[in-house]
């Protein structure tokens, strides 16, 4: 595996899937902003990736987008602000709630 990235959709066989920036393997933490409006099912997931390949993908979880709003004047916690959601550690701060697919 060279990266590995998150990737969401309003749909849980992600084909229309957006994804967030690449990282290495090295990184604990990546990053989405979802294509759905708050409080609309997204489903998420992880895929490794070598030579541009997709080598494996995570289990495909369906999460309510609840974005968290930063407080004003604050600098937002990871890049592109404070809507993504982020898998890693800590794991989607941004999705309270869950359901099985």
């Amino acid at each position: 595996m060279e990266v590995f990235a998150v990737v969401a959709d309003s749909t849980a066989d992600l084909l229309g899937a957006r994804m967030g920036p690449t990282v290495p393997p090295t990184e604990r933490t990546a990053w989405v902003r979802p294509l759905v409006e708050p409080g609309q099912w997204a489903h998420v997931a992880v895929r490794a990736y070598a030579a541009g390949d997709v080598l494996a993908i995570s289990s495909v979880v369906g999460l309510i987008y609840q974005p968290e709003a930063a407080p004003p004047g604050s600098e937002p916690e990871f890049p592109g602000g404070s809507e993504e959601w982020r898998v890693g550690k800590p794991a989607l701060p941004f999705a309270h709630r869950s359901q099985p697919l």
